[in-house]
């Protein structure tokens, strides 16, 4: 590859490439705070203890289902649905009064989406269950 070439370096006065810094930069502060977390192995188990909570919340609650099969779930983006599509914008309204944002609509299949990625702590998932359970009893009561 051209950057390997130091000729051409050289007859560029080292101007061939300048690298992204601040990318790089950025890059080094969040590889060092995922380590500081303890690496890739705490995202994992801390990814699947939110991605599971929220699961078995979706499939206890009454008003809410999965959309995707057991088999086939993502710890990142969770999927469902409202079993009755006529509560939509009373739940969204509930969960913007609780401080949940974000939930409406994956662009190709609809219904809500939930994003856990690794910054999001178990803290917030906890904060949309409880937000999900009180929905249910607001609406089943």
């Amino acid at each position: 590859p051209t950057m390997f070439d130091y000729q051409k370096h050289i007859d560029k006065d080292g101007l061939l490439n300048t690298p992204p810094v601040f990318s790089i930069y950025v890059a080094l502060l969040n590889l060092t705070w995922v380590v500081e977390q303890g690496g890739l192995t705490y995202f994992e188990l801390n990814n699947q203890s939110k991605a599971s909570s929220l699961y078995q919340e979706l499939e206890r609650n009454s008003l809410f289902s999965p959309k995707a099969s057991f088999d086939s779930r993502s710890n990142m983006n969770i999927t469902f649905d409202l079993n009755n599509t006529d509560l939509g914008s009373d739940f969204l309204a509930h969960c913007i009064a609780h401080g949940v944002h974000g939930l409406k609509g994956h662009r190709s299949i609809g219904g809500y989406r939930a994003s856990l990625y690794n910054a999001l702590s178990l803290e917030s998932v906890n904060h949309l269950i409880d937000c999900l359970r009180d929905f249910e009893k607001k609406t089943c009561t």
